[in-house]
C-alpha cells in the first residue's frame, strides 16, 4: 500500500502543469543550447560549456523519464505504447544504450574479441553533445507541448502555471490556436534538425542549425529566396516532406 501511494503522490506531482512548464522550459534550452554548439566559429569555451551543461540535462531527462515510467506504469511495457512516452524512450535511452556500449566495444577490440570495424559517423553523432543526430533526437521532444494541450482544462493550467491570469473559460478557438501555433513551431524545429543533419557534412551554404533554420523558414512560407539550395537526395526529401506537410 505504501509503494502505491508513493507512485500515486509521483505520479500526481509530475502531473502539475508547474512540473510540465519546467520541463519544457528544460527542453527549450537543451534545443536551444545543441543548435549552438552547431556554429563552428564558436569559442572552444563555449563548447566545453555546452557539453558540461548537457550532461547534466541528460540526467534530469533520464530521471525525469524513468520516474514517469515508474509511477505512471510500474515499468510496464505497454506505457512505451503512448506516442509521447515511446519519443521520451527514445531520445533519452538510446544515447544512454549507446554510449555505455561503445568503451565495451572498443575493449573488445582491444582484446582481439571483436574485429577492428569502424562505426557508422551517424551511430557515433548519438553519443557527442554536438551530433547531429542527438540534435535530432532532442528537437523530438518538442512534441511534449501537445501534452499540455490536450484538453481545454489542460491548456487553463497551462496558463496559470506561466502565471496568465484566466478571464473567463478557455474558448474553442484558443486552444486551436495554441495547437496550431505549437505545430507549426515543431514541424519548423524538426525538419530544420533534419535539413541539417542531412547538409551540412556536404553542403557549404548550411554549415549550422541557424542557417538550416533561415532556410527551412524560406523554404515553409514558400518564400523561397534561392540562395541555399539542398545537394543530397536526403535534404531534397526533408524539403518535399516539409512543404507538404506545412
Amino acid at each position: 500500500i505504501s509503494q502505491r501511494s508513493s507512485r500515486m503522490r509521483m505520479f500526481a506531482y509530475l502531473s502539475q502543469p508547474i512540473v510540465e512548464v519546467r520541463i519544457i522550459g528544460l527542453v527549450f534550452v537543451s534545443c536551444f543550447l545543441q543548435a549552438i554548439n552547431t556554429l563552428d566559429d564558436a569559442p572552444p569555451i563555449v563548447h566545453r560549456g555546452i557539453n558540461a551543461i548537457d550532461d547534466v540535462f541528460v540526467y534530469i531527462f533520464a530521471v525525469e523519464f524513468f520516474l514517469r515510467w515508474w509511477s505512471a506504469g510500474r515499468f510496464q511495457f505497454r506505457y512505451l505504447a503512448k506516442p509521447l512516452a515511446s519519443v521520451d524512450a527514445v531520445v533519452v535511452i538510446l544515447p544512454l544504450l549507446i554510449g555505455g556500449l561503445l568503451p565495451l566495444w572498443d575493449l573488445g577490440i582491444l582484446t582481439g574479441l571483436i574485429p577492428p570495424v569502424s562505426l557508422p559517423t551517424w551511430l557515433l553523432s548519438f553519443t557527442t553533445n554536438s551530433g547531429s543526430a542527438l540534435l535530432n533526437l532532442r528537437l523530438l521532444r518538442l512534441l511534449k507541448f501537445q501534452r499540455v494541450l490536450t484538453d481545454k482544462n489542460t491548456y487553463a493550467n497551462f496558463q496559470m502555471a506561466l502565471g496568465m491570469r484566466r478571464i473567463g473559460n478557455v474558448r474553442p478557438y484558443q486552444l486551436q490556436i495554441a495547437r496550431t501555433v505549437t505545430s507549426i513551431f515543431t514541424l519548423v524545429s524538426v525538419s530544420t534538425g533534419l535539413i541539417y543533419t542531412a547538409e551540412h557534412e556536404v553542403n557549404p551554404d548550411l554549415p549550422d542549425y541557424f542557417t538550416a533554420l533561415y532556410f527551412g523558414l524560406t523554404t515553409l512560407t514558400t518564400v523561397g529566396f534561392g540562395d541555399i539550395t539542398p545537394m543530397t537526395s536526403q535534404g531534397r526529401l526533408v524539403v518535399g516532406g516539409t512543404i507538404l506537410a506545412g
